[in-house]
């Protein structure tokens, strides 16, 4: 009965931890996605300037990569937040898989020494 629940707990474990690596790599996908957005406006807002306008051209690139930058810290900090998240639920599943892991051998020794 314990190895099916332990199994139990390991396997919803293992999924959380693979739904995690997911979520981790979509959110890279999508910084990787702004990243290329930005890349891109930037591009093509300086195709579209004359070099007679140097000063717009800067500023709107200082522009850009402040809010690109904003956004990655924001990016940043939900996945250090949804990393934390999951570390923490990794720790209280595998402290309930001991306790269960030590009441079960606590049980099987109580039922050999009783016969």
């Amino acid at each position: 009965m314990l190895g099916l629940s332990s199994k139990g707990a390991v396997d919803r474990l293992l999924n959380a931890v693979v739904s995690f690596e997911s979520r981790l790599r979509d959110a890279e996908a999508y910084v990787k996605e702004q990243q290329a957005n930005i890349v891109k406006a930037a591009d093509e807002l300086s195709s579209r300037l004359a070099s007679s306008v140097d000063p717009l051209i800067a500023e709107a690139s200082r522009e850009l990569e402040e809010a690109y930058n904003a956004e990655k810290a924001k990016v940043d900090e939900d996945l250090r937040r949804r990393l934390a998240e999951a570390e923490e639920r990794l720790n209280k599943l595998a402290q309930q898989n001991r306790e269960a892991a030590v009441q079960a051998v606590v049980e099987a020794v109580k039922k050999a020494l009783s016969g």
